[in-house]
């Protein structure tokens, strides 16, 4: 019964992706129904709204043209995808998934690159169609100022509402990556609009006007991979993905250097001696602004990568991965739910809150940071 009900669910999604590959104005369904009311109120909401969606399939959509993004993969190299794409329907989960060579074509020019499929969750690849991909192009050539992005659904970052969560924490001098839409074909099937979004790296570091130097994370997927693998996972009792313990140079393919080392040596004491070593506005700013936006997912510390600022010596957040806004949070604490650990295997950005949250620096930033986020959302 789990088999066929499984089975039912592909065949959903598939069929529902194969919807949203043709530009019918949405890129979820939940985008024309309003999220809050009775089950009644949401279909009168779907009703009501139908009508101006069929006029602009036919009129016409105003909006900036979109570019197209082809994609071609050999027959062998892509039955690697989906023999990837099949284990980690198996799982529920993907790991460790097989880079396969492609070309990308756009703007009028062919690139050489390397694909893999892409995302942790089902959500990234349980349909055939629109499945999301790891773009590495070969040498120095880039794509909107990109060596390696990502393409997904829009609706894996529930677009419009992460795009525009990270162009505002941008507005404030904070890390964060950038979308765009582009029209995705992979070996000439459509697969309508998808969202492309920069991988941290060389160039998004460029790109934001930072210096070239390490990204660290604090946490990982090893949870989610355990926990969806053994059948009685005991992860009460073992700390995996736990950010106390854990710590690694967010590379993949970057050469490490003598001075990597020992700047990573450095982050490494730093935080086992509890040193000074997060930079006071950019977390903050970042707190203030997903409590006032009324989610704290973009907090969560496998949503967040860390820069070490070569010249300040000091780590900035970068963000990525926001729900959509909810209730304004009211606690008077803006803390108060750092350190939390949700489902056992995910972890909330705490130790450079616990850290700086009553340092006299933090307390002389607080107004002017707060205020800056209130604007920012006004």
């Amino acid at each position: 019964l789990v088999y066929e009900k499984k089975n039912v669910e592909i065949f959903l999604e598939n069929y529902r992706e194969k919807v949203l590959t043709y530009d019918i104005g949405i890129s979820r369904l939940r985008n024309v129904v309003d999220n809050k009311g009775t089950t009644s109120e949401k279909i009168f909401s779907l009703i009501k709204k139908t009508p101006s969606l069929v006029y602009r399939n036919i009129v016409g959509f105003e909006r900036p043209p979109i570019e197209n993004l082809n994609i071609k993969i050999k027959f062998l190299d892509y039955k690697k995808v989906f023999a990837d794409r099949d284990l980690a329907l198996k799982n529920l989960i993907l790991k460790n998934p097989s880079e396969v060579k492609a070309e990308v074509e756009f703007q009028g020019k062919t690139y050489k690159a390397k694909i893999r499929l892409k995302g942790d969750l089902p959500d990234h690849w349980e349909s055939v169609h629109r499945m999301s991909l790891r773009i590495d192009l070969k040498g120095d050539a880039t794509i909107f100022g990109l060596n390696e992005f990502n393409i997904q659904k829009p609706r894996t970052r529930l677009f419009p509402y992460d795009p525009v969560f990270q162009d505002l924490a941008r507005s404030m001098g904070n890390l964060s990556v950038k979308h765009n839409l582009v029209k995705v074909k992979v070996n000439g099937q459509d697969w309508g609009f998808m969202d492309l979004e920069s991988h941290v790296g060389k160039e998004f570091l460029e790109r934001s006007e930072r210096k070239e130097s390490l990204v660290v994370r604090f946490s990982d997927e090893e949870g989610w991979y355990y926990q969806k693998t053994f059948s009685n996972p005991a992860l009460n009792h073992y700390r995996i993905s736990d950010p106390i313990l854990y710590s690694r140079i967010y590379s993949e393919g970057r050469e490490f250097t003598e001075i990597d080392r020992k700047r990573y040596s450095y982050i490494v004491n730093q935080r086992l001696s509890k040193g000074n070593i997060y930079d006071v506005d950019s977390y903050s700013k970042l707190l203030f602004l997903a409590q006032l936006w009324g989610d704290i997912h973009v907090l969560y510390e496998n949503n967040i990568k860390h820069y070490f600022n070569p010249y300040t010596l000091k780590l900035e957040p970068i963000s990525s991965d926001q729900y959509e806004p909810k209730d304004l949070n009211t606690t008077n604490d803006p803390f108060n739910l750092m350190g939390e650990c949700l489902s056992s295997y995910i972890f909330l950005m705490n130790e450079p809150y616990q850290l700086f949250k009553e340092s006299d620096e933090y307390r002389t930033k607080q107004k002017n940071n707060f205020e800056q986020a209130s604007n920012t959302l006004n």
